[in-house]
């Protein structure tokens, strides 16, 4: 009697979902980007013209934060959150793998998932650990903040410097530019991905 075939792992019979999911937060974190990039444009052009800027800094700081949060959702539907399952290791490679995502992209961060998904001791250890005799700088935008302000950037909470694009959230540098273009890489990816799985979706 002939065996019977070998059953795929769950996780690759269910591969689309994984995908779909993928593909949401891609959206929410390139949405989340563009409306920064207004917000942006939009307060830069009141400056230029003498104005005070119409968008509170704290909606940019919103709009960031989102990007943050779909960009850890991202790590960790890529990188196994536990080293002690074996299937979840093998599904987050069979998904790098198809997504043409490697250890060296920007997404790939502990410290971006912790800060989302631990804020609260995060958030505890870092006023603990403050080095910086207790200046704490939040919400701040400008051309090169860190200089600006005169502290360490440790001492930052949330501050963007325009100058280098860099976000700064509890101490932690973030390269928004190179972020973006790797969440554009797996969105395009998944998009091409899911299109083969179900040609109905390039229609």
């Amino acid at each position: 009697m002939p065996a019977a075939p070998q059953q795929a792992p769950i996780y690759v019979q269910r591969i689309e979902l994984y995908l779909t999911q993928i593909e949401t937060y891609c959206v929410h974190a390139l949405n989340a980007i563009h409306t920064f990039s207004q917000m942006e444009r939009q307060n830069f052009n009141d400056v230029v013209n003498g104005r005070r800027p119409a968008i509170p800094a704290q909606a940019e700081f919103q709009a960031l934060d989102a990007f943050i949060h779909n960009c850890a959702m991202l790590y960790k539907m890529l990188w196994p959150i536990k080293k002690n399952k074996p299937y979840q290791i093998a599904r987050c490679e069979r998904l790098r793998r198809i997504l043409g995502v490697d250890d060296n992209s920007l997404i790939n961060s502990k410290s971006l998932r912790n800060a989302i998904e631990h804020f609260d001791e995060k958030l505890d250890d870092w006023i603990q650990n403050q080095t910086c005799n207790g200046h704490i700088v939040e919400a701040c935008i400008g051309d090169n903040v860190f200089s600006e302000y005169g502290v360490k950037k440790e001492s930052f909470f949330s501050a963007y410097s325009r100058a280098t694009k860099i976000y700064v959230f509890m101490g932690e540098e973030y390269r928004l530019e190179p972020m973006v273009r790797d969440v554009e890489h797996i969105f395009e990816k998944v998009q091409k991905s899911l299109a083969e799985r179900d040609p109905r979706r390039s229609l």
